[in-house]
Parts: C-alpha cells; structure tokens; sequence
C-alpha cells in the first residue's frame, strides 16, 4: 500500500513538472507579399524571466524575412540584429525586475514580410535564457509557420462575369472588320455604326439613353436662346427622316426625338402666351 502511494505522488509530481515545462511559442504567420504581419512571441516561465538572447532564423528567406522587432516595456534594455534579414539575434534584459515568476511573457514582437508566394518556417535557437535567480531556462520551442498569400484581398467565392465584348465586335464590323475591303466597295456601315455606337449606351440604361442624348442639345439651345420653336421643328422633321430612311430598329430614336420636338414647340408657344 505504501509503495502504491508512492508511485502515484512519483506520478503526480512528473504531471505536475509536465505541466510546469517552460515553453517558447512562434505563432503562424501569413503575410500578403510585400506586406507586414506582427506575430508575437511569447514565453511560458515558472521560474520569471531576467533576460534573453534569441535568434530568430526564417528557413526560406526567398518566401519571407523578418522586417522588424518591436519590444514589449519590460525590456528596458534591449538589442537586435540588422533588419531586415533572415536571421535575427534579439537582446533584452528586465532591469526593473517586472518579470516574476509565474511568467506568460511577451519577448518581442516579429514583422514578417512576405516576398513571395509559399511556406515557410520560422526557428527559434536560445542562446540565453535566464530566470529571476540567474538560473538557465530550457524551453520547450514551437515553431512558427508562415504563409504568404499573393495578395490582401481574399479570393473570390462567386464566378465572375466576364466582361461582354459584343460592341467592339459590332463597331469592328461596322466599319470593315478586319478584311481588306474591295476597290469601289463601301467600307463602312453607317447603319451599323450608329447602332453599335448607340448600344454603348442603351446597354446599361435602355431606352432612357436616347431621351438624355437627345434632350442634350435642346437642353443647350433653351439654356442659349429660350425659344425652342425652330429647334423642336428641325428635330420633328430630323425624327420624320429616321423613320423613312433607316431600319425598324432606330424607329424609337425617331419616336424619342420627335416626342421631345413637340414638347420643345409646346413649351416655346405656351412661354410666347404666358
């Protein structure tokens, strides 16, 4: 019974010490390339903390380095190596004695900067780690793993529309497309060249394109002259030439410029009244 006691404490007390490990934690990192990712290491201490001597090494510096260090308050000393670099060799002493055991301590904190697509790890080596009586510090190291993305942005999670190219197709063929048009043939195609010019805007906006484009200039002549009576008589009789000579399909542009034609002259003789 009494050797059974004593292998049960004997198993306590290897728990409790596994518990009590001294531990040095990289986190993970993913930097964007040619940008900046912090990461802080921290360091887990039963015994407190008096100073340190670190060096941090990126294996793959072509996927990422270390950009810079930033040090907590404690460290009222502290030092590193040139940044940035892919080994660095940080310093840092607790002078004012604010480190006291239990320890979960920030050492430094690490700017990663990605350089190119991939992963990569990153290592610590302890070269000097001293608790609050001057004693070594082993830790237990868990490295850091870093992954650089190709750019800040998260990718897309809906297919996206490719842009339509129907109107440069149609404006190409307006005027000849890509064929060397015959001596004495008419290279352009006006009634073409109108509708594909026309769709850049009835495209995003239908019908209402043409009321803008052409209540433009009857706009400029009212602001210009305030009388739309020889202007809206002009585009009544332009509206009139679109419906006789060109297709089915610019029919509505001649409807919208005669309709605005005949307000224009209603307006003018209403205004000449009043």
């Amino acid at each position: 019974m009494r050797r059974l006691a004593l292998i049960l404490l004997g198993l306590l007390l290897l728990v409790g010490a596994a518990a009590a490990a001294d531990t040095l934690t990289i986190p993970a990192a993913d930097p964007a390339v040619l940008q900046h990712k912090d990461i802080n290491v921290l360091l887990t201490s039963e015994t407190g903390l008096s100073g340190y001597n670190i060096t941090f090494t990126v294996e793959n510096d072509t996927v990422a380095r270390i950009a810079g260090v930033t040090f907590p308050a404690w460290a009222s000393l502290h030092s590193a190596s040139t940044v940035p670099a892919a080994n660095v060799t940080i310093v840092g002493a607790d002078l004012g004695n604010q480190v006291t055991a239990p320890a979960n301590t920030l050492i430094a904190t690490l700017a990663i900067e990605g350089r190119a697509v991939g992963t990569t790890t990153i290592t610590a080596t302890v070269n000097q780690l001293d608790d609050d009586a001057g004693g070594t510090i082993t830790p237990t190291i868990t490295n850091g793993t870093i992954t650089v993305t190709s750019s800040l942005r998260p990718p897309a999670t809906s297919t996206i529309a490719p842009v339509s190219t129907a109107l440069s197709v149609d404006l190409l063929g307006a005027i000849g497309g890509e064929e060397i048009p015959e001596p004495g043939d008419e290279a352009i195609d006006w009634v073409a060249l109108i509708g594909a010019t026309a769709g850049a805007y009835t495209a995003p906006l239908g019908p209402l394109a043409y009321v803008i484009i052409f209540a433009i200039p009857f706009l400029m002549m009212w602001i210009t002259q305030r009388d739309m009576t020889l202007p809206g008589i002009v585009g009544a009789l332009l509206g009139l030439f679109i419906i006789v000579r060109l297709p089915a399909e610019f029919h509505l542009v001649a409807t919208t410029f005669i309709a605005i034609s005949i307000v224009a002259v209603v307006y003018s003789l209403v205004k000449e009244r009043a």
